[in-house]
């Protein structure tokens, strides 16, 4: 780390420090109520957000970049699953190379951080096995760029907060019932109780899907269920436990995709409903958290919170996978047909404790915070294959006529696997300072201590990083009532399990984030805006090298430096009018490599995310809407063709820009009876889910579904 860099640091410690001694030089019980003068959470808009640092404040004054998909936006779209949340997200892609592994980006690095209430650990492998289904949730919280308090660990892109259901003020609830394209039929139920003279609250919410797919041999079916009880201990302590889980069968997915180029380099083209996926292949997935929350109120206005969550996962499949290049002259199929059984076990558990408050210093009112983390990730998976496989006597597979009729072998050679911890233990504390009535700065920073130990099919995973610290830096100035401009500078480091040609894990990432930017609401506070310009820099990144390590299947990776993103994001969210609901986001982005080449050009530059309802006017119980998302062109370098004519010549796959329209109706036929219409791909858009593999698939056609819903 340069000078200047370790000098920023020293002065962030020296002001972390300055807020303890004086909370104690002057007691706080004489302050006077700090009032928020943010509007109320309303439609669409969501005035408050602890995720950037772990003070409440209000989305204004946080000097990042965060989003929030609330409710009514959920409901309203039909977003039943976390990736078409984020599909729906300013400045976010969701990568699905195949069917059951989903990769995220924001701001041009993988998006890994994803917590529950504000606590969790990053993503073991990168990715969410199948879906995180959405009927738990109230909201769900977006900050862009780095997050080096609540998190430390992870790249300047994005951390997913995922914030639960608690029991409602009201006792109630309610039952959906849904049906749609490809047999697809859904049950959900919510409801909210309160009993003893309202000290004690639970809430329960069950949920079951099922159906087919347009994919040839695919279907899902998967069962969710939530309970969380809340007691009041004490009039200013709060107890919440909660217990949520998710199944998830599927038949027929994909393990990798479909090949997307022949033998001379030319693109190939596919019916929508081609899959690669063998009749007898499945992947079922288990997730069950257990979670719990103990919140205590001082009278002189400071409060502690404790929290510990635990998270077991599994996935069991059976997988079938082709590989090769189709012949441009024969039309010969793909050469090389693979089986594996793969089962995978992780479980997390977190504890979290957070201490914060209001303070005086200099005769001005300030805030404090300061928390500490402890955490375990212990995983284990293991590969079985055929021996078909392991001596590469698979048949030739012609994909677009492959019907899924292939004998299922018997898994019996042993392909290795992993068992493996991770633990990290971290300090991270900050301050608010109101510099002036218009100014204010947040500092502060995360101490990570990480350390890994056990191996990965073969390979040892012993690594360890001791005293990391990621320090935190945000400005706010109200220029004027309702107009912020703000800037801030973060840091992180992400360990990586990527491995280098001898099968060394490679060095952690470290990075750095720079953002500037304006946020202002209208007079009323029913509308926010905001522009922002952000540039990451990331030192070691994996770039895969295009090569096996010896021995294994596994790809190697080396290590690159200057990996840079600069870019603008501007996002408008609230209520314009009357009866009128309305999300807008625009993304602007460039990454480069350190020899200022495009990288990673599977991820596109220009995104536009936009939804919005409207209450017809004279018409209240009739509410229409539409959303839209485009982005620009992808492409995706594959090599160069080894022989024929074209030998030589380079590789390219490419994805056009592509606009999605989706539209929904809903008609209160009652006030407890509600009847809603929701299709989406309106136009058929033909395109492909992704480029980050070699490999890829056909997203979704136009489709739909219809649902009633009642109150009750």
């Amino acid at each position: 780390m340069n000078k200047h860099a370790l000098t920023c640091r020293s002065s962030l410690a020296a002001m972390m420090l300055i807020a303890v001694p004086a909370i104690a030089e002057e007691p706080v019980e004489d302050l006077d109520t700090i009032t928020v003068t943010a509007g109320q959470d309303s439609g669409y808009r969501v005035t408050a957000s602890s995720t950037a640092t772990g003070l409440d404040q209000d989305i204004r004054h946080t000097p990042q970049s965060v989003s929030v998909v609330s409710r009514a936006q959920l409901d309203d779209f039909a977003l039943l699953n976390v990736n078409d949340v984020l599909n729906s997200a300013a400045g976010v892609t969701v990568e699905k190379p195949e069917t059951d592994r989903v990769y995220y980006t924001s701001r041009g690095f993988k998006v890994t951080n994803f917590q529950n209430d504000g606590v969790g650990m990053p993503l073991t492998h990168d990715n969410v096995y199948g879906d995180i289904d959405t009927a738990i949730y109230e909201r769900v919280e977006i900050l862009r760029g780095a997050n080096a308090l609540r998190a430390g660990l992870g790249d300047p892109s994005a951390t997913v907060n995922l914030i639960r259901k608690r029991p409602t003020a009201d006792e109630g609830g309610e039952v959906v019932l849904s049906g749609g394209s490809w047999g697809t039929y859904r049950l959900q139920a919510d409801a909210s109780v309160r009993g003893n003279q309202d000290t004690t609250a639970a809430r329960a919410v069950v949920a079951e899907q099922d159906g087919d797919s347009y994919l040839d041999r695919y279907g899902v079916k998967k069962r969710i269920a939530y309970g969380v009880l809340e007691q009041q201990l004490a009039p200013s302590t709060l107890l919440t436990v909660g217990l949520n889980q998710q199944w998830t069968w599927a038949d027929g997915p994909l393990w990798g995709a479909l090949p997307m180029y022949d033998s001379n380099g030319k693109q190939l083209e596919y019916d929508v409903s081609t899959s690669s996926a063998a009749d007898w292949t499945f992947f079922n997935t288990r997730s069950r958290q257990a979670f719990a929350e103990l919140n205590h109120g001082f009278r002189n206005g400071w409060s502690l919170k404790a929290t510990y969550s635990y998270l077991y996962s599994s996935t069991d499949s059976n997988l079938f996978y082709v590989a090769g290049i189709p012949d441009a002259d024969t039309g010969v199929g793909v050469k090389g047909a693979y089986a594996s059984e793969y089962n995978f076990q992780e479980s997390h558990r977190v504890g979290d404790l957070l201490l914060s408050g209001p303070f005086r210093l200099a005769g001005r009112s300030h805030e404090f915070m300061a928390g500490l983390n402890i955490a375990k990730v212990r995983v284990a998976d293991e590969s079985i294959y055929d021996q078909a496989t392991v001596t590469g006597a698979g048949p030739d597979i012609d994909v677009p006529t492959f019907d899924g009729d292939y004998a299922k072998p018997v898994f019996n050679v042993p392909g290795g696997g992993g068992f493996w911890n991770d633990k990290q233990r971290a300090f991270y504390s900050a301050a608010r300072f109101s510099l002036t009535d218009s100014v204010t700065l947040i500092s502060g920073g995360r101490l990570s201590n990480w350390k890994s130990q056990g191996a990965s099919y073969g390979k040892a995973r012993n690594t360890a990083h001791n005293n990391v610290f990621t320090p935190y830096v945000g400005l706010t100035w109200d220029m004027l009532e309702n107009l912020t401009l703000y800037s801030s500078w973060t840091e992180t480091f992400a360990p990586q399990k990527e491995q280098d040609q001898q099968g060394e894990r490679l060095d952690p990432k470290q990075s750095v984030n720079y953002e500037l930017g304006l946020k202002a609401e209208n007079s009323d506070q029913t509308l926010r805006g905001s522009v922002a310009v952000f540039r990451s820099l990331q030192d070691n990144v994996a770039v895969a090298t295009g090569e096996k390590i010896p021995g294994t299947t596994k790809d190697a990776y080396r290590a690159d430096d200057g990996v840079k993103t600069l870019g603008y994001e501007a996002e408008l969210v609230g209520a314009p009018l009357d009866n009128l609901e309305l999300s807008l986001s625009y993304t602007d982005l460039e990454i480069r490599d350190a020899d200022n080449r495009l990288t990673q050009t599977y991820i596109p530059q220009k995104m536009v995310r936009a939804a919005s309802s409207w209450r017809v006017s004279g018409l209240e119980q009739l509410k229409l809407g539409a959303s839209v998302s485009w982005q620009d062109d992808i492409y995706r370098e594959q090599g160069v063709v080894a022989s024929g004519p074209n030998s030589g010549d380079t590789i390219v796959t490419r994805q056009d820009a592509y606009t999605l329209v989706n539209l929904m109706a809903s008609y209160d036929i009652t006030p407890q009876l509600k009847a809603a219409l929701n299709v989406k791909n309106l136009t058929n858009e033909k395109y492909l889910n992704s480029l980050s593999w070699a490999q890829a698939y056909y997203a979704a056609p136009r489709n739909y579904m219809a649902s009633l819903s009642w109150q009750f």
